[in-house]
């Protein structure tokens, strides 16, 4: 080894396989030695799929429903006429990046546990064992009704699904916040991607009040999980801001994970808006939560965004997307509502830069693919698999193939 990394090898009797270990390079590395690095120990990106590729699912579904919303209000009155069509390609495109990510998790779930155990404890990416019920009660929202009709009773299928997983994992959840032993997971030591913990119960709220829940089963789960959500983000949020030094967050100025601030709110508008009842007005409440988030949201935009630097795990920068369609969808609901030209003028806005964002995001990330393809060697990274605490075993098997196996 010519490199930085330390390395030692040795024989074991029992599996007669001659093991390097390698340990990651010390911080005060150049990026291209960490890059190279990168090169050199981790494999495909395919056979350890990491949880965080399904934001790319959840931003494509985020564009769906709100072009869903926009062409129900009619924001652009006539002006644009194809909402329906962008609403069925995103929520199409959705389901096939879901299938395929879901495909290659299953695989690593199934071949690679220790991989999948490993973001199950680490403090961050735990929160995205969340996203594939998310991205199951956002299909079902960004249903296209137009071309495939209004099936309510699958909704509720997936409602009650969504429903389970969601109680299931923030338990679990939760229960690290208040009493976890780990660096990291306190809620005290909170950082953005707690909030993909909480997002779940703002969209169950909005999923239960569109099928009817409260109604037919005579009790207001709607209302319930509406309550649970804004407890839990104002405990989350007021922590973020509270642990600006905490140094497991792992969250720098212009991150895209700042912008899960505004998801849960977002949706929250268009819940507590649903929830009172009233076509012909906007709850005063949602008015207010919106102002939060056009606030929250102007801050992120003032701090900077980091898309040109080299995404440091597939998915990442998807972030991004969900959040701020989400406040689009948000601001085209208040605009139906109170149709006024200043509130139509602002939802066209948010919606464009919603497209926006998902243009640059997917060009950042083929370019990202077009790299790793050209250039041999080169791999996505994962700073679950880098860190200094972790260690990586490449493994030369009997017929000089190199296998990697991933170890604490």
């Amino acid at each position: 080894n010519n490199q930085s990394n330390s390395g030692e090898k040795f024989k074991t009797k029992n599996f007669k396989m001659e093991v390097e270990l390698w340990t990651r390079p010390s911080s005060s590395s150049s990026s291209f030695e960490e890059e190279d690095n990168d090169q050199q120990v981790l494999d495909s990106v395919y056979t350890r799929m990491p949880n965080t590729a399904f934001l790319i699912s959840m931003g494509l579904l985020g564009n769906s429903i709100a072009w869903k919303a926009a062409s129900y209000a009619d924001i652009f009155q006539g002006g644009f006429e194809h909402g329906e069509i962008v609403n069925v390609f995103f929520w199409i495109s959705s389901i096939v990046s879901f299938v395929v990510i879901g495909t290659c998790y299953l695989w690593k779930c199934w071949f690679r546990p220790d991989l999948v155990r490993q973001e199950w404890q680490s403090p961050i990416r735990a929160h995205y064992m969340n996203t594939p019920h998310l991205i199951l009660l956002m299909l079902a929202i960004g249903w296209p009704n137009q071309f495939f009709g209004t099936p309510v009773m699958g909704w509720r299928i997936m409602w009650t699904i969504g429903f389970i997983m969601q109680l299931c994992i923030t338990q679990l959840m939760y229960e690290r916040w208040f009493f976890a032993n780990g660096a990291g997971q306190w809620l005290a030591h909170a950082n953005p991607q707690f909030l993909l913990s909480t997002v779940g119960w703002f969209l169950l709220s909005v999923l239960g009040s569109i099928i009817g829940i409260a109604e037919d089963w005579g009790i207001a789960l709607p209302s319930f999980c509406l309550g649970v959500g804004s407890v839990q983000y104002l405990m989350v949020i007021v922590n973020i801001f509270n642990g600006t030094n905490c140094t497991t967050c792992g969250v720098s100025r212009g991150s895209p994970d700042l912008f899960l601030l505004i998801a849960p709110p977002s949706v929250g508008v268009i819940a507590i808006d649903l929830l009172d009842g009233e076509s012909q007005s906007f709850a005063i409440l949602s008015e207010v939560v919106l102002g939060w988030c056009i606030f929250v949201y102007l801050l992120l935009c003032r701090l900077g965004l980091t898309i040109l630097k080299r995404p440091p795990i597939l998915g990442v920068y998807w972030a991004y997307i969900f959040p701020t369609s989400a406040l689009a969808t948000a601001l085209i609901h208040y605009a139906s509502v109170i149709d006024t030209r200043t509130a139509r003028v602002i939802a066209i806005i948010s919606i464009l830069l919603a497209f926006v964002f998902v243009i640059v995001v997917s060009f950042r990330m083929l370019y990202e693919c077009y790299t790793v393809i050209t250039i041999k060697g080169k791999v996505w990274g994962d700073p679950l698999l880098e860190r200094g605490n972790k260690v990586l075993l490449k493994v030369h098997n009997r017929e000089g193939q190199v296998e990697i196996v991933s170890m604490a």
